[in-house]
């Protein structure tokens, strides 16, 4: 068959646009279709919202704040020194100690935490034998004060813990709505004494 039997198409419109509001279609779908368009103008007018986490924890606002918190390299105008700073171009140091942030010691304290046996009264012999178990450099485990560690289970919560190791749960998940005069969140705590009705 040649094209002249079989024939063309010809386009003798434009083609109709992929908007489905003017086709032939029941009210409750041109509402439904509406209803949708409302909610999707809704969501990117509050995407920053949507997107917020349900849980933040006081790591993850302190890390969100770091960047303003952060005055390292900041010049206060009128103090600032002259402009001409020479381009260094020595090649970085490893062979140095390696730094040691506060972030990784309070890290390697709660896995010290968690990891410590309480169905006898910790001692400095015990502390250290367990502190061997937590996985970070050796760097970080220098910082960990065993001896402030002992100290807690002198304090009166330290004593209460030790006293009731039946009730107490590590790292049991919980929130607790707080309402602040300028902002809203939750708090969260590694421990949980069973029997107390606050901590």
């Amino acid at each position: 068959m040649t094209t002249e039997a079989i024939g063309q198409l010809e386009n003798k419109s434009p083609l109709q646009d992929s908007s489905q509001v003017d086709n032939r279609q029941s009210e409750t779908i041109k509402e439904a279709l509406e209803m949708l368009k409302e909610v999707e103008v809704y969501n990117t007018l509050h995407r920053a919202a949507i997107e917020l986490p349900s849980v933040q924890t006081p790591s993850q606002i302190k890390k969100f704040y770091e960047p303003v918190m952060d005055m390292d390299g900041v010049e206060i105008a009128g103090q600032g020194k002259s402009v001409d700073k020479k381009i260094n171009f020595d090649l970085p140091d490893f062979s140095t100690k390696e730094k040691v942030t506060g972030a990784e010691i309070g890290s390697a304290t709660h896995e010290l935490m968690q990891r410590i046996d309480l169905s006898q009264r910790p001692t400095l012999a015990s502390l250290t034998e367990t502190l061997k178990q937590v996985q970070t450099s050796p760097a970080v485990r220098d910082k960990i004060n065993l001896s402030k560690i002992l100290a807690f289970f002198d304090t009166a919560l330290g004593q209460e813990i030790l006293a009731n190791t039946d009730y107490l749960y590590r790292e049991q998940p919980f929130s607790m709505l707080k309402k602040r005069p300028k902002e809203s969140g939750r708090l969260r705590c590694a421990w949980y004494l069973g029997r107390l009705s606050t901590l």
